[in-house]
């Protein structure tokens, strides 16, 4: 399963850095700011500078964030991984910082804190899901961690859900599929309410029902 590997999520990025760098570029009280910004001079602009939007872009930047070295990248589209230089020594850390950079404009009062919002939204959504799927955890299958790929095994490790065999199985395409699954030490029963495997796996909303085994 590809994760964050689509077009138009990295055309977000670029339309939510370009509206931030627009914004920087208008006549304001806060050149200072802005040139700080400008200046990669993060952490002084965290000590200086009191405007949310200032201030969740020197968060965005200390994770990594660079609207330049976005729009000349080479990297695959959304691969965040790439997108911010994430590793296993620092992912915790860059989470951290975009949490704060959303925290900073979690009320935006202005366009420019609302596109400081939605990028860092966007950004710490995909370090989430690159810090606890893509983990490279688990045996079977040879995951690797941040290879922008989820695999199953790496999915059991950071939930906890493991998937058995199937506890019936109907041979008719039209007829329902039945698996457990067991999460916390309790099993529960699946109801695939239409003939798509494994686990009803992009099924429609409302085609999988689940029942409480213990």
């Amino acid at each position: 399963m590809k994760i964050l590997s689509s077009s138009p999520i990295a055309r977000a990025f670029l339309l939510l850095g370009l509206a931030l760098a627009l914004q920087a570029c208008q006549p304001s009280e806060e050149a200072s700011c802005d040139q700080l910004l400008g200046e990669g001079k993060y952490n002084d602009v965290l000590a200086q500078c009191d405007n949310p939007a200032d201030r969740a872009s020197a968060y965005l930047g200390l994770a990594g964030f660079d609207f330049v070295a976005l729009a000349e990248s080479t990297a695959p589209p959304g691969d965040i991984v790439a997108l911010l230089g994430l590793t296993a020594d620092n992912i915790t850390e860059k989470r951290q910082l975009l949490e704060q950079a959303t925290s900073e404009v979690r009320v935006p009062g202005s366009g420019a804190q609302a596109s400081a919002l939605l990028l860092s939204a966007f950004l710490g959504l995909a370090v989430i899901v690159a810090e606890f799927l893509d983990n490279g955890g688990g045996v079977v299958g040879g995951a690797t961690a941040l290879d922008d790929v989820v695999d199953e095994s790496e999915i059991v490790e950071a939930t906890g859900i493991t998937t058995g065999v199937a506890a019936a199985l109907q041979f008719s395409p039209a007829a329902p599929f039945y698996f457990q699954v067991v999460s916390g030490g309790t099993a529960y029963t699946l109801l695939c309410l239409d003939f798509t495997v494994p686990i009803c796996d992009n099924d429609p909303v409302g085609t999988v029902q689940v029942f409480d085994d213990g």
